[in-house]
């Protein structure tokens, strides 16, 4: 008797990203909702971020989701929620997101309905969402720690990339 072989290709593919980039985390799959996770940690500017990569076989789509460790006051709810809207106008990839535990979610995401996955469009999700967010988590920080209004991150954070937008 035959069987049946598991058919998870993107969790596969997520596998083979994982090996040819040296990370060992374990991926935790869901056969019955044909998902899988991985929760890691990644280092961007000197900032240690949880970080998911989630799977979702049936719709064909991946996620990246990068957690800062800070938490704003719950006084600096709306202007978390300001800066998160700067930021968003200005990324070309992704979105940060204000949670309800008031740390600042970035999310990454590729519908893959129409394509194949490769290791090389995962590498380059991630990376892209990386370079997205990373030039912003020092302002979020300024944000929970100071008194600097949104605009006055915004404006430290292109004033070092030299970029105004």
């Amino acid at each position: 008797m035959r069987t049946k072989k598991r058919s998870m290709p993107i969790t596969d593919v997520v596998s083979r990203w994982m090996r040819e980039e040296g990370w060992d985390d374990e991926i935790k799959i869901d056969l019955s909702a044909k998902t899988s996770t991985v929760s890691t940690h990644l280092e961007i500017e000197g900032y240690t971020c949880s970080t998911y990569i989630e799977v979702d076989e049936r719709d064909r789509f991946v996620a990246m989701f990068i957690y800062a460790r800070f938490r704003f006051p719950a006084k600096r709810h709306v202007d978390a929620c300001v800066l998160a809207n700067e930021v968003n106008a200005r990324i070309g990839h992704g979105r940060v997101v204000i949670q309800s535990d008031k740390s600042a979610q970035f999310r990454i995401a590729e519908a893959l309905q129409e394509s194949d996955p490769s290791t090389k469009l995962l590498r380059s999700l991630i990376g892209g969402g990386v370079a997205s967010f990373a030039p912003w988590i020092s302002a979020f920080e300024g944000l929970a720690l100071t008194k600097l209004t949104p605009k006055q991150l915004v404006k430290r954070v292109e004033g070092k990339s030299g970029k105004k937008t």
